[in-house]
């Protein structure tokens, strides 16, 4: 078999002009099959696109206001239902690109390879729909948060919204402000809930009360902050109207910028000392709320010390068994009423005022100790219905990392529930 002759003239080519001509194929095998999109429609939440190749003609349809979501071939008609495949195909050739013919439309922000999966959530969540249609622009985990506030009462929801996007301070406070604004309208009245909203939006104390949920044991729930809350209105007969206004915007001239958990428990307990001590509530508003509550603290010591210093309790007697300790802590029992005077006195603190509650069972008071100093008060304990519901130290004072761990270790080896 003979060699085929070559000569290095043979591999001279031109190479400027064979990349044009690859260039110029190129262009034409793009033009053959270039794909175009045109905007037939958009608003805030809706639009219609138009896609159109050499061989398709479709126009896809997305319309949120009327939950009307779907693809049409405008050759044949047919009409396809939307699912992430059909739309990444609508979208092949621009997929990653940015898209920004789309700008009118409110929630629409990149490429399509970053909104098919929030088109999906969009179509398959009816919630979703309802609250774009009204404004609500949300994402797909303040839907979860929002989703049952927002089905029982949209009136009250878009102006709880409307009134917290306003706000200088509780701007971020919405998620809190709307859940208790709903269990006020749900407890008392609709009225009450927007009195609620305006006032909280218009002062400088922030709203941070959480539901705080409480799992009972027999597997039910209750949002015990709100039932706290909603109890002094009914138990101490506050003035609805006046009681917002003092958390609002009395506590805030008072120091306190923030309404939360700790301050609705110490106003509970301000109010209750007034009636355990004098048999009544004399000043449900107090100019200085915290330092009302030690004087009144220290009172209420001072008063149960003369009265009950020689009532000895049963407590060790019928709570043995929740003794406890480790390397660090120990759990004390109190063997009289004098004790848990003392301890109001010592960490002053309210704890004074439980004696009664101890007395009747109604309630159990014990003592977080340093193992090497059992003799000095450090942390006070509630247990009811054998549940952990408050630990508090020196002028209430919330519990440390170390406190709180020892706790939740004696809770889990005593059956105890912890719920603080």
């Amino acid at each position: 078999m003979s060699a085929i002759a070559v000569s290095v003239k043979d591999f001279v080519i031109d190479i400027s002009e064979v990349k044009e001509k690859v260039k110029q194929k190129k262009k034409q095998q793009k033009s053959q099959i270039e794909t175009t999109y045109d905007v037939v429609l958009q608003n805030n939440i809706d639009f219609v696109l138009h896609r159109k190749t050499s061989t398709t003609d479709k126009n896809l349809v997305f319309l949120i206001s009327q939950g009307t979501f779907y693809i049409q071939d405008n050759k044949s008609k047919n009409v396809e239902t939307l699912s992430e495949q059909k739309l990444r195909g609508f979208f092949q050739s621009i997929y990653w690109d940015k898209f920004e013919m789309l700008d009118k439309v409110v929630w629409w922000n990149g490429s399509p390879e970053g909104m098919i999966s929030k088109m999906i959530r969009i179509i398959k969540d009816i919630t979703i729909q309802k609250m774009f249609q009204h404004g609500i622009y949300a994402d797909k985990y303040q839907v979860d948060s929002w989703k049952e506030s927002f089905n029982n009462n949209i009136k009250l929801f878009k102006y709880c919204y409307n009134k917290c996007k306003e706000s200088i301070n509780n701007k971020d406070s919405f998620s809190n402000m709307l859940k208790l604004a709903t269990f006020i309208e749900q407890k008392i009245n609709y009225n009450n809930a927007i009195y609620f909203v305006d006032k909280f939006c218009e002062s400088n104390v922030k709203m941070f009360l959480e539901e705080g949920y409480r799992y009972n044991r027999d597997g039910s729930n209750s949002k015990e902050n709100y039932e706290i809350f909603m109890n002094l209105i009914n138990t101490y007969s506050l003035e609805f109207n006046r009681f917002i206004e003092f958390i609002s915007f009395d506590l805030y001239s008072q120091g306190i910028s923030q309404f939360d958990k700790n301050i609705l428990t110490d106003y509970n307990d301000y109010l209750r000392m007034q009636i355990s001590i004098y048999g009544k509530v004399k000043e449900k508003y107090p100019k200085y709320l915290k330092t009302e509550h030690d004087i009144i603290a220290l009172k209420i010591s001072v008063y149960e010390k003369h009265k009950e210093e020689l009532m000895l309790l049963n407590v060790v007697e019928n709570f043995k068994r929740l003794e406890y300790k480790d390397k660090e802590y120990c759990i004390v029992l109190p063997e009289s009423s004098m004790d848990i005077v003392d301890e109001g006195v010592v960490l002053s603190s309210c704890v004074s005022s439980y004696v009664d509650k101890v007395v009747k069972n109604e309630t159990l008071i014990v003592f977080l100790r340093n193992i090497d100093e059992q003799d000095k008060s450090l942390v006070t304990v509630e247990v009811q219905n054998n549940t952990i519901v408050q630990a508090k130290g020196y002028a209430n004072r919330s519990i440390t990392e170390e406190e709180e761990k020892f706790l939740k270790k004696w809770a889990k080896e005593k059956d105890l529930c912890y719920s603080i």
